[in-house]
């Protein structure tokens, strides 16, 4: 095998498949070059080690798709062989390494080790959502989902976190984190979570997050469990960022009850936690996005009350979101106290069942258009029908509705062939609220959905260059909701100085620079709001962004923008005006 290129598959204890990198030696080298090899491939996660502290072991675990998410520990290998650093890579292997398996595992060295309050600072990294235009559909699995007495905020959720004991001994591998980022589908979604917030499966009292067989009642995206008896301490329910978001002002509670007359954006999601929770018997359960998460308690074994906490962002520090889950594993599990009535299938079928007339008012009530006919008397019928379902729901949730309802003073904006666009008062704040039905509206729902996926990654741009996203979701699987502040007024009819022209620019380059083309550069979807002298300019309306960042796609977007800017008339007696030419169109 003399001068031949061998591509060897190399794996960090500890890690899953999908973190497998390959790197190409000469059959003439030694294990002394190959971990040069390895570092240099992996300078980012070996910076602060020197090559030849590295310990490769010679292994063959062959890649199975079933099981990629879970950790590979050398310590549960067969066979393992430690290689020296003066082996000839020749004689390390006979003959060519088989394709998908890993042939070396990387350990780094013991001083490397981490204590647990280490392990639980990392903060996780970014995901980005690929799929420009997926089918707007709700995955949730409605039958098991009730509603709770009510719903108050977890104020001491925070405070216990920061008080969790946590060992200081060097002992543990550091935390590892899926290399896939990106997710098309909720499946994906869930494997990251399970690889990178379950990583604490590593600390006492080493709980596995995995996904889901049925559990008496329902089937949840994930479940965690105790790894000594595989008994379920909660369930967890993913949703994808477009279909559950909350901004930062918003806790849960309150976006719950001002939506709660139609189930819109949060609430469907946090009802079907609180199904699995309250009818398997369960004190806590987590929801999340990834990017968001919330922590759920229910306050009495025989009550419907529920605590939610604080909105949980995935790069929050003190506490980070390994800390938080590491507090609920430890707290559920040691909770013996714990002895809830477990509700039999009768009962469950009776609770189900008052459940029914809110869902079935729900799906009948749709947007009055006069523009049809037949829609008046529809919409008619479902007002009875809603007023017959509030009826028979409990006084308390009942109040809750009428007192606090979902949108105020809608006063419509547009509603053409796209989606229904409003201007409404929601938690005293003026919004935008865009609109659309997934069943008969699937390109706009379409839409909606992507242009709330490009607010998130513009997350960072939100109240400086866009408007804030309230609210996103789907609303009972039937109608695809997007909320934004009010962000001015558009550029109609408006003078620019030279300052302002910046500022515009400023706002598209600062979105450029995220991998993002607006798409549809027209006075309408630039709005300005005016503090004093100062101006403030934003971008709206997404639903025809893309994700890339091919410079020509960018610049030419950046020309149309000048082009645009060249037309708005400049302030009388202004004498600044400038060409295109003169302030740089291809910035």
């Amino acid at each position: 095998m003399a001068d031949n290129i061998l591509n060897l598959f190399c794996l960090v204890d500890g890690e899953g498949t999908p973190n497998a990198f390959s790197v190409k030696i000469a059959s003439t080298d030694t294990v002394d070059d190959l971990k040069l090899h390895i570092k240099t491939k992996k300078s980012s996660e070996f910076d602060d080690i020197a090559a030849d502290k590295l310990t490769l072991w010679r292994v063959s675990h062959p890649v199975i798709e079933a099981n990629k998410h879970n950790p590979v520990h050398l310590s549960k290998i067969d066979a393992p062989t430690e290689l020296n650093p003066t082996d000839v890579i020749a004689n390390v292997f006979a003959e060519a390494p088989p394709k998908e398996t890993i042939r070396i595992i990387v350990k780094r060295p013991p001083s490397h080790r981490v204590s647990e309050a280490e392990f639980v600072q990392h903060v996780l990294r970014d995901i980005t959502g690929i799929s420009q235009r997926p089918r707007t559909r709700t995955d949730s699995r409605r039958v098991y989902s009730l509603t709770p007495t009510s719903v108050q905020n977890w104020v001491a959720f925070l405070p216990m976190v920061g008080h969790l004991p946590l060992d200081a001994e060097l002992r543990y591998s550091r935390p590892s984190f899926s290399s896939v980022r990106t997710f098309t589908i909720e499946s994906d979604l869930q494997g990251i979570f399970r690889h990178d917030v379950g990583s604490v499966r590593n600390l006492p009292p080493f709980a596995d997050t995995h996904g889901s067989s049925s559990l008496a009642f329902g089937t949840p995206d994930l479940v965690c469990s105790r790894e000594n008896d595989h008994s379920v301490l909660f369930p967890i329910e993913m949703k994808r960022p477009v279909e559950l978001h909350l901004d930062d002002s918003t806790s849960y509670p309150a976006a719950y009850l001002a939506q709660g007359s139609l189930s819109q954006g949060p609430v469907g999601p946090l009802k079907q936690i609180f199904g699995y929770i309250r009818l398997n018997g369960f004190q806590y359960g987590v929801l999340s996005t990834y990017t968001q998460t919330w922590f759920i308690k229910r306050v009495a074994e025989h009550g419907d009350d529920i605590l939610v906490s604080p909105t949980i962002q995935f790069d929050r520090t003190n506490p980070t979101l390994l800390q938080c889950y590491l507090w609920l594993i430890r707290t559920a599990g040691n909770d013996a106290a714990w002895q809830p009535d477990t509700p039999d299938e009768a009962t469950v079928e009776a609770m189900l069942s008052k459940e029914q007339p809110d869902a079935k008012a729900a799906k009948r009530d749709s947007d009055f258009n006069p523009g049809r006919s037949g829609k008046l008397k529809q919409g008619m019928k479902s007002f009875f029908t809603r007023s017959k379902a509030k009826a028979q729901q409990t006084r308390a949730m009942q109040q809750e509705r009428l007192t606090i309802p979902a949108f105020k003073n809608l006063m419509p904006i547009t509603d053409g062939e796209g989606a229904r666009t409003f201007r409404a008062t929601w938690m005293n704040e003026d919004v935008v609220v865009k609109k659309a039905d997934v069943w008969n509206q699937h390109v706009v729902a379409d839409e909606l959905e992507h242009e709330a996926k490009v607010y998130e990654a513009l997350r960072t741009l939100q109240g400086r260059y866009v408007p804030v996203l309230k609210l996103a979701g789907v609303a009972d699987g039937m109608e695809m909701i997007l909320a934004t502040e009010l962000a001015g007024t558009d550029l109609s009819d408006r003078r620019l100085d030279a300052s302002d022209r910046n500022k515009i620019r400023d706002a598209l380059s600062a979105i450029h620079n995220l991998g993002i083309l607006h798409g549809d550069i027209r006075p309408e979807n630039i709005t300005t709001m005016r503090d004093g002298q100062n101006s403030q300019f934003f971008f709206i309306d997404f639903g025809r962004s893309e994700f890339t960042r091919r410079k020509m796609v960018l610049k030419c977007e950046n020309e149309q923008l000048e082009a645009l800017l060249d037309k708005m008339p400049w302030p009388e007696g202004n004498a600044g005006a400038l060409t295109s030419g003169e302030h740089g169109a291809s910035k």
